[in-house]
């Protein structure tokens, strides 16, 4: 089939061929259905290379994980240097309501009341520094286990490579 096409800022029309025909063969080589495979390399070419792949992935594997470990190291060891902060101004102001109370004598509701809250703080901050450090535990024991959302297989990954492939 012949067209005439011409540009757009005017210059002359020049005639194209275009290949409609079904007597021309086609120019690419098709290649087999599964992405990546590529056709001129051999079975241990390619398993070869699919091992390169596989060992690429696990280390960009390794590195998130690396990432994520370093990560929540520094969110932990800045919760511990908050619980320290905190800990300590309670202390202060536990002792200061302490002095209060020994200079007033008879206690006022209110002084009471505020001794009483700073006691349950403390007792909270305790049990968070607790928990914390039960995270961090766990932490160091399954650190290779942690996984990120990213890690996690999706559904159609799962059936792709098998239940039970170990991956």
């Amino acid at each position: 089939m012949t067209s005439i096409v011409g540009d757009v800022n005017g210059d002359p029309a020049e005639e194209r061929t275009s290949p409609t025909t079904q007597s021309e063969p086609p120019t690419k080589k098709r290649r087999s259905g599964k992405k990546g495979n590529d056709p001129d390399l051999s079975a241990e070419e390619r398993k070869r290379l699919r091992v390169l792949k596989n060992r690429e992935s696990a280390m960009r594997s390794l590195a998130k994980k690396a990432e994520y470990s370093a990560k929540l190291e520094t969110q932990q060891k800045q919760a511990r240097e908050a619980y320290q902060e905190t800990r300590q101004s309670l202390e202060l102001l536990l002792i200061k309501t302490k002095a209060l109370r020994e200079a007033l004598g008879d206690v006022p509701d209110d002084v009471g009341q505020l001794i009483s809250q700073v006691e349950a703080s403390m007792e909270k901050a305790t049990a968070l520094k607790n928990m914390s450090d039960e995270v961090t535990d766990d932490t160091e024991r399954n650190g290779s286990e942690v996984r990120t959302e990213e890690d996690r297989p999706t559904g159609s990954e799962m059936t792709k490579k098998g239940p039970n492939s170990g991956v």
